[in-house]
């Protein structure tokens, strides 16, 4: 069941929904967690470290296979500058999978590169944001797109 659209609350015994994070910077991973925690949205915060690891997570392999552990998320939040694999590719891998078309993925990043947007929407990616500088920023940059895509708008089931 989803949230309640007015209190973020789930009903008892449903599980909230999982948002994965995708950032190979422990520091703004942290700061993204925090901000988390203090939206106000029921959810779960699931962090990995590069497109390697969303994709094994993704995928339920490997430390990942435990579906009541490692839930298949309702939302990605995915650094477009990752080490190895970019978060370009890691786009244009997700959309070609049947089961994955679908999740919404928001491209994260520190710098705006406009052919890099271009791209990443033409790759799939929902929405395109600047990581804000500050943490009073980044925690109401992203109390508004959880409450959008996990409280506002309907998810396909």
């Amino acid at each position: 069941m989803d949230p309640n659209p007015l209190t973020g609350e789930t009903m008892e015994g449903i599980p909230a929904p999982t948002v994965l994070l995708v950032e190979d910077n422990p520091d703004d991973a942290k700061m993204v967690d925090a901000a988390f925690q203090r939206s106000g949205i029921e959810a779960t915060l699931k962090v990995v470290r590069d497109a390697e690891e969303a994709t094994a997570y993704l995928t339920g392999v490997g430390p990942f296979s435990d579906r009541s552990t490692y839930a298949v998320p309702a939302l990605i939040l995915l650094d477009m500058n990752l080490p190895g694999r970019s978060g370009l590719q890691f786009v244009e891998w997700l959309r070609r999978r049947e089961e994955n078309r679908i999740l919404p993925v928001i491209a994260l990043t520190g710098l705006v590169d406009y052919d890099l947007v271009k791209k990443s929407f033409a790759a799939g990616v929902n929405s395109y944001l600047q990581k804000p500088k500050g943490f009073a920023e980044l925690e109401s940059a992203l109390q508004l797109v959880l409450k959008f895509w996990l409280v506002l708008s309907a998810r396909p089931r």
